[in-house]
């Protein structure tokens, strides 16, 4: 039986972040997305040449879970678009971008630049799905953005340039991704088998567990360290773990396996890293949680950390040597995200534990097939034998930096690639490679054992150090709060806006002495951090310094709003 990669193809990269450094996208109308003025101004259109499906089904078949193909692109408003100047001065920079038969596209962009007080928007021809308006505050060093996936084959890129400014923006588009199998999900997986009806995300199968059923209670910190890593050039997916170090400074390293990682800074550079992609319940739940926790970009290390070869050794510096069998290779890579991450994430460091002797049980937190979080358990951890391997071959020297699992409650698929393995006392152990365990199947994984990976990330995870042990760390220090009170907390004492009535019925005014309103974003969020369609609320008045907002199609509960970077909770009574 051939061994396979657990890393899931699919067009997922590039989503909605909420800091600062983070992917941000500050809401708002697009100039275009009305209906009146489109009709008055002409949008150029650009088609993608058609894809070969039968030719994507049978690359699926060589690399599980293939749902997307990348279009190489040279389109900037230099050569593609057209420019509209409006009375004012202010210009619009709009093009149609195509391909036939897509259920989503999202972009990439090599050289990114907005100068302040620019925005760029992306939306549907249905003005169903609007990405944007994103900022200067996008604007990373690298100079690269990759932009989440929006619904439909034809999208309008919309940029906007105030007269007042001078500076020019630098939007080279890279990548168009064709989304041939559907990324969102939620339409077409919820089915009926007798009388039974279930809703699933991604295609992860039946014998999953949600970590927030009883299984994971005691797991609480090590569910908050694992995320879903996105890549590949908007085509690649898979999972990963942030790491402490023996500074315990937060440094916001994640290790996951290098082929999830991709091409080291190309894909890092451009990669979206997602949080709390999870259920709230045990059960699936019927609407897809939300996927704002997220940040953009990272940072490859400079150890050569992605193919160790496992007949090398360090070298004394934290770096492998090389050898020409890099396929022999183990498969992990360390990755620096891009910024801070936000203290709202509620994210936690995961300890680690280089012994090199077996636990007598271990758990696996994972995204297979680009699910919501699940967690495994499993007994009866040890070296595979000679002559196996996720790869190739073993011999007695090589079996040694490998662990080999079975699991007895859950498993792993396409996308646990790079998740962690946790001892009983919650500290990772090793780093999923691959496997041909699923449900169904009495079948090993193998994760490549942290004992043996330690003297390449020396430099970094125990720098000046001898510590063959290392427990976790939150991320701020109130980590051990309910999230659901963290979450209303955090809302309350950062805001700096007054919210009345509150708790309201039908009408919600908003005022501050700080904000002007006539420019603002506002999004609206269930308590567990699920974004509300626009659709369910609207603006009844906007003035300088208040906004009355007409929520009586809101059921009764409590809400975030979020205004500009400002956020406060209200109650919604009936």
């Amino acid at each position: 039986m051939k061994t396979q990669y657990k890393q899931t193809l699919i067009l997922f990269t590039l989503l909605m972040g909420m800091n600062i450094k983070a992917q941000i996208s500050e809401g708002g109308t697009p100039y275009f997305a009305s209906k009146s003025v489109a009709e008055s101004y002409s949008i150029p259109k650009i088609s993608m040449p058609p894809i070969n499906l039968e030719k994507r089904k049978q690359e699926g078949n060589e690399k599980p879970y293939q749902f997307a193909y990348a279009h190489k692109v040279n389109i900037n408003p230099n050569n593609s678009g057209t420019w509209h100047t409006l009375s004012n001065g202010d210009k619009y920079w709009v093009l149609e971008i195509e391909s036939k038969g897509a259920k989503s596209l999202n972009f990439t962009f090599s050289d990114f630049y907005l100068p302040k007080g620019a925005k760029l928007f992306f939306y549907n021809k249905s003005r169903s799905d609007i990405k944007g308006a994103f900022t200067h505050k996008n604007n990373k060093s690298y100079r690269k953005l990759g932009v989440a996936p929006i619904k439909g084959d034809q999208i309008i890129i919309e940029y906007y340039h105030p007269v007042q400014l001078s500076e020019k923006p630098a939007l080279q588009l890279a990548t168009v991704g064709h989304d041939y199998k559907g990324v969102f999900k939620l339409a077409n997986s919820i089915y009926k088998s007798k009388n039974t009806t279930k809703a699933k995300f991604g295609e992860s199968q039946d014998c999953h567990v949600n970590v927030a059923c009883p299984l994971g209670n005691r797991w609480d910190k090590q569910i908050r360290s694992v995320v879903l890593y996105a890549t590949n050039n908007g085509t690649g997916l898979g999972s990963g773990v942030l790491i402490n170090n023996t500074n315990q400074d937060r440094t916001p390293y994640l290790l996951t396996a290098s082929h999830v990682a991709g091409d080291r800074r190309l894909d890092i550079q451009t990669a979206m890293f997602i949080f709390n992609y999870q259920s709230s319940t045990c059960a699936n739940p019927q609407t897809e949680p939300s996927i704002a926790n997220s940040i953009s970009g990272g940072e490859f290390m400079k150890a050569d950390l992605s193919s160790v070869p496992i007949e090398g050794n360090p070298d004394g510096q934290g770096n492998p040597t090389r050898t020409r069998n890099e396929s022999r290779g183990v498969d992990f890579t360390l990755v620096k995200l891009s910024s801070p991450i936000p203290a709202s994430y509620r994210a936690y460091y995961s300890g680690w534990n280089a012994s090199n002797t077996p636990p007598s049980s271990f758990i696996g937190i994972h995204h297979p097939a680009g699910d919501i979080k699940k967690i495994s358990f499993g007994t009866g951890i040890k070296r595979p034998p000679v002559g196996f391997s996720p790869i190739n071959p073993l011999n007695e020297r090589q079996k040694q930096y490998f662990w080999e699992v079975n699991w007895t409650t859950g498993s792993t698929e396409g996308g646990s690639s790079g998740s962690p393995l946790f001892n009983p006392s919650g500290n990772t152990i090793g780093i999923l490679q691959g496997g041909n365990s699923g449900c169904g199947n009495s079948a090993s994984d193998f994760y490549v054992a942290f004992n043996r990976i330690l003297p390449f990330l020396k430099n970094y995870l125990a720098p000046g150090s001898r510590a063959n042990s290392l427990n976790g760390i939150e991320n701020s220090g109130n980590g051990n709060l309910d999230p659901r009170r963290r979450s209303i907390k955090s809302a309350e004492t950062e805001s700096s806006i007054t919210l009345f009535p509150n708790p309201v019925q039908n009408t919600l005014n908003i005022t501050s002495n700080n904000i002007n309103y006539k420019e603002t974003s506002l999004d609206i969020f269930t308590i567990s951090g699920n974004i509300i369609d626009k659709k369910l609320y609207s603006i009844k008045q906007q003035t300088a310094n208040k906004l009355e907002i007409n929520v009586h199609q809101l059921p009764k509960g409590v809400y975030l709003i979020k205004v500009n970077n400002t956020t406060k909770k209200f109650v919604i009574s009936k």
